[in-house]
């Protein structure tokens, strides 16, 4: 590489973090997520602006689907997560699991989300998410 060439970034995820709202209170979480963050979910509509811009890089291929704890806006991930599966995306949510107290409860909630398009689901784990 000659000092004048010029890098060009290619992105391959996109991630939104749908509230910064969460469940718990880790001490290691990037984004300073808590229960007390309210207000701060972003619309479906802001989402789906979001996803059609991204959908003119061509080396996105992933959107990762995350805040916060982006279960708490259950309705709007599960329609983001379609959207974003129309457009070829493939998708993945990063949670720490709260909404799972019981196995027929975590079926059906991913059930739900598979039928969106959901392709992976990643679990935080730790102290602080019990």
């Amino acid at each position: 590489m000659t000092k004048n060439e010029i890098i060009t970034p290619s992105p391959k995820t996109a991630a939104i973090l749908i509230t910064y709202q969460c469940v718990a209170q880790c001490d290691e979480c990037c984004f300073a997520c808590n229960p007390h963050l309210t207000g701060t979910t972003v619309s479906l509509a802001e989402i789906k602006q979001f996803l059609n811009v991204i959908s003119k890089i061509k080396t996105i291929k992933v959107v990762v689907f995350s805040g916060g704890e982006c279960f708490i806006e259950f309705d709007i991930l599960k329609q983001a997560i379609k959207y974003a599966n129309s457009l070829g995306f493939s998708t993945r949510c990063v949670s720490n699991g709260y909404w799972a107290p019981t196995l027929d409860i975590a079926e059906k909630k991913i059930g739900l989300l598979a039928q969106a398009g959901l392709n992976e689901l990643n679990l935080s784990t730790g102290d602080s998410h019990q």
